[in-house]
């Protein structure tokens, strides 16, 4: 009996050696299983650095490159605002570099205003070109030679400035750095534009639309119903806090300039936030752009079906509220049934009605565009900390690192 006992842990410890050599620590271990994404937290997850964090020790074929994930933060917004989902990430693909690109972070000091909503996003996206190159140099002489498989993850207009990366600087970037990218993963992305925007030219007409709801919006919070106008009309970003009745004479004085050139607020030199409006230059670029793109593109659209999703609300106004959400939904899409995610209709998330190659939709309920609707939503609602979209990101990524890419239709699914 002693004999096979001894026999047995002699087998079991050999079996471990020829795991570790030949197939990576990750893959002996039975327990290793993906966690729930919900249990994880950022301080949970030790952050890898240097070069040892991008070189996997899989011996496979296709794990041989470095696995890349680049991540492209939205308007107005900072790279920490991927901290739930890089940690996920850094648990699901340990050996991958994950980088949370800060070139273009809000109220950046050497750049004054957030350059999002001051440069155009072309200049962005070559900002992001030169910090990947910089990074990848700080690994070490030998590690831009290296070849390198890079999915990219924009949220919002950060998925506009991925998709403006590949088209301005991805040869280029595959030539200095080695890199292949193989998908881009867009996360309430506005490919048509933000139809928010146009709001700016009757800012008087979505005021009157919500007027008759201040009561109802004041029990949400206080002085809320000025807070939802605001999240609405993006004023600080847009115009930089300029009056409603500034923005609709500057509006009127520009209105008869010609298609294509700057819009009144790309004359107050907010370029990044000009690209947004439907129909300006940059938009219609990309629409004529998504059906030639080369790398395969995942757009994932949040959906938020009422205010009672996104906060906690008195069920004794049921029929009210379901009153207000459509009428809200008409201020985001012109429709009050169309679907969106508080901020932007499923279509342009979508490039519904636009010319796509190899363009996969996911929508994923219960989430909404930003972490406020004017004010703080509830806890995992918004689309950067929901647990269904970080899921849908980690499939994504997944399935590009490790299965054979197939051919994808522009079907929409829902989650």
């Amino acid at each position: 009996m002693q004999r096979n006992n001894l026999l047995a842990r002699i087998l079991s410890y050999k079996f471990s050696l020829i795991c570790y050599f030949t197939l990576g620590t990750s893959h002996c271990n039975p327990n290793s299983n993906k966690k729930d994404i919900r249990k994880v937290h950022p301080s949970s997850v030790k952050r890898k650095e240097g070069f040892a964090a991008g070189v996997s020790q899989c011996s496979h074929e296709q794990d041989k490159a470095v696995q890349v994930i680049v991540l492209l933060h939205g308007l107005d917004r900072n790279s920490f605002d991927f901290n739930v989902m890089k940690a996920v990430l850094q648990q699901n693909f340990p050996h991958a570099v994950i980088l949370a690109l800060t070139s273009v972070n809000k109220y950046t000091p050497a750049k004054g205003k957030s350059p999002t909503t001051k440069l155009p996003i072309v200049e962005q996206a070559e900002l992001a070109y030169e910090e990947i190159k910089s990074d990848f140099k700080s690994r070490g002489k030998d590690f831009s030679t290296i070849p390198k498989r890079l999915v990219l993850v924009g949220h919002s207009q950060g998925g506009l400035r991925a998709f403006a990366l590949i088209r301005a600087f991805g040869e280029r970037l595959s030539k200095e750095t080695a890199i292949t990218i193989e998908r881009l993963i867009t996360i309430g992305t506005p490919w048509k534009g933000a139809p928010v925007a146009d709001h700016l030219k009757d800012p008087d007409k979505v005021t009157a639309l919500l007027k008759r709801f201040k009561d109802d919006l004041e029990q949400i919070e206080p002085s809320y119903s000025g807070k939802l106008l605001r999240h609405i009309f993006k004023k600080d970003i847009f115009c930089y806090k300029i009056p409603s009745c500034a923005i609709a004479y500057l509006f009127r004085k520009f209105s008869d300039i010609a298609e294509g050139d700057e819009w009144p607020i790309k004359a107050l030199g907010v370029g990044g936030a000009a690209d947004l409006r439907p129909g300006s230059s940059f938009i219609n670029g990309v629409a004529s752009a998504l059906k030639d793109i080369v790398v395969p593109v995942t757009a994932i659209a949040g959906v938020a079906r009422g205010f009672d999703e996104v906060f906690l609300l008195s069920s004794t106004n049921a029929a009210r509220w379901k009153e207000l959400d459509q009428v809200y939904a008409k201020i985001i899409g012109g429709d009050m049934h169309c679907e969106h995610d508080m901020l932007l209709p499923v279509s342009t998330q979508h490039a519904e009605g636009l010319k796509k190659k190899d363009f996969e939709c996911l929508k994923i309920y219960g989430t909404c565009h930003g972490n406020k609707v004017g004010i703080p939503v509830k806890k995992g609602v918004s689309e950067l900390s929901n647990a269904q979209v970080i899921q849908a990101v980690v499939d994504t990524i997944t399935k590009t690192f490790y299965h054979e890419q197939n051919a994808l239709n522009a079907t929409c699914t829902g989650r």
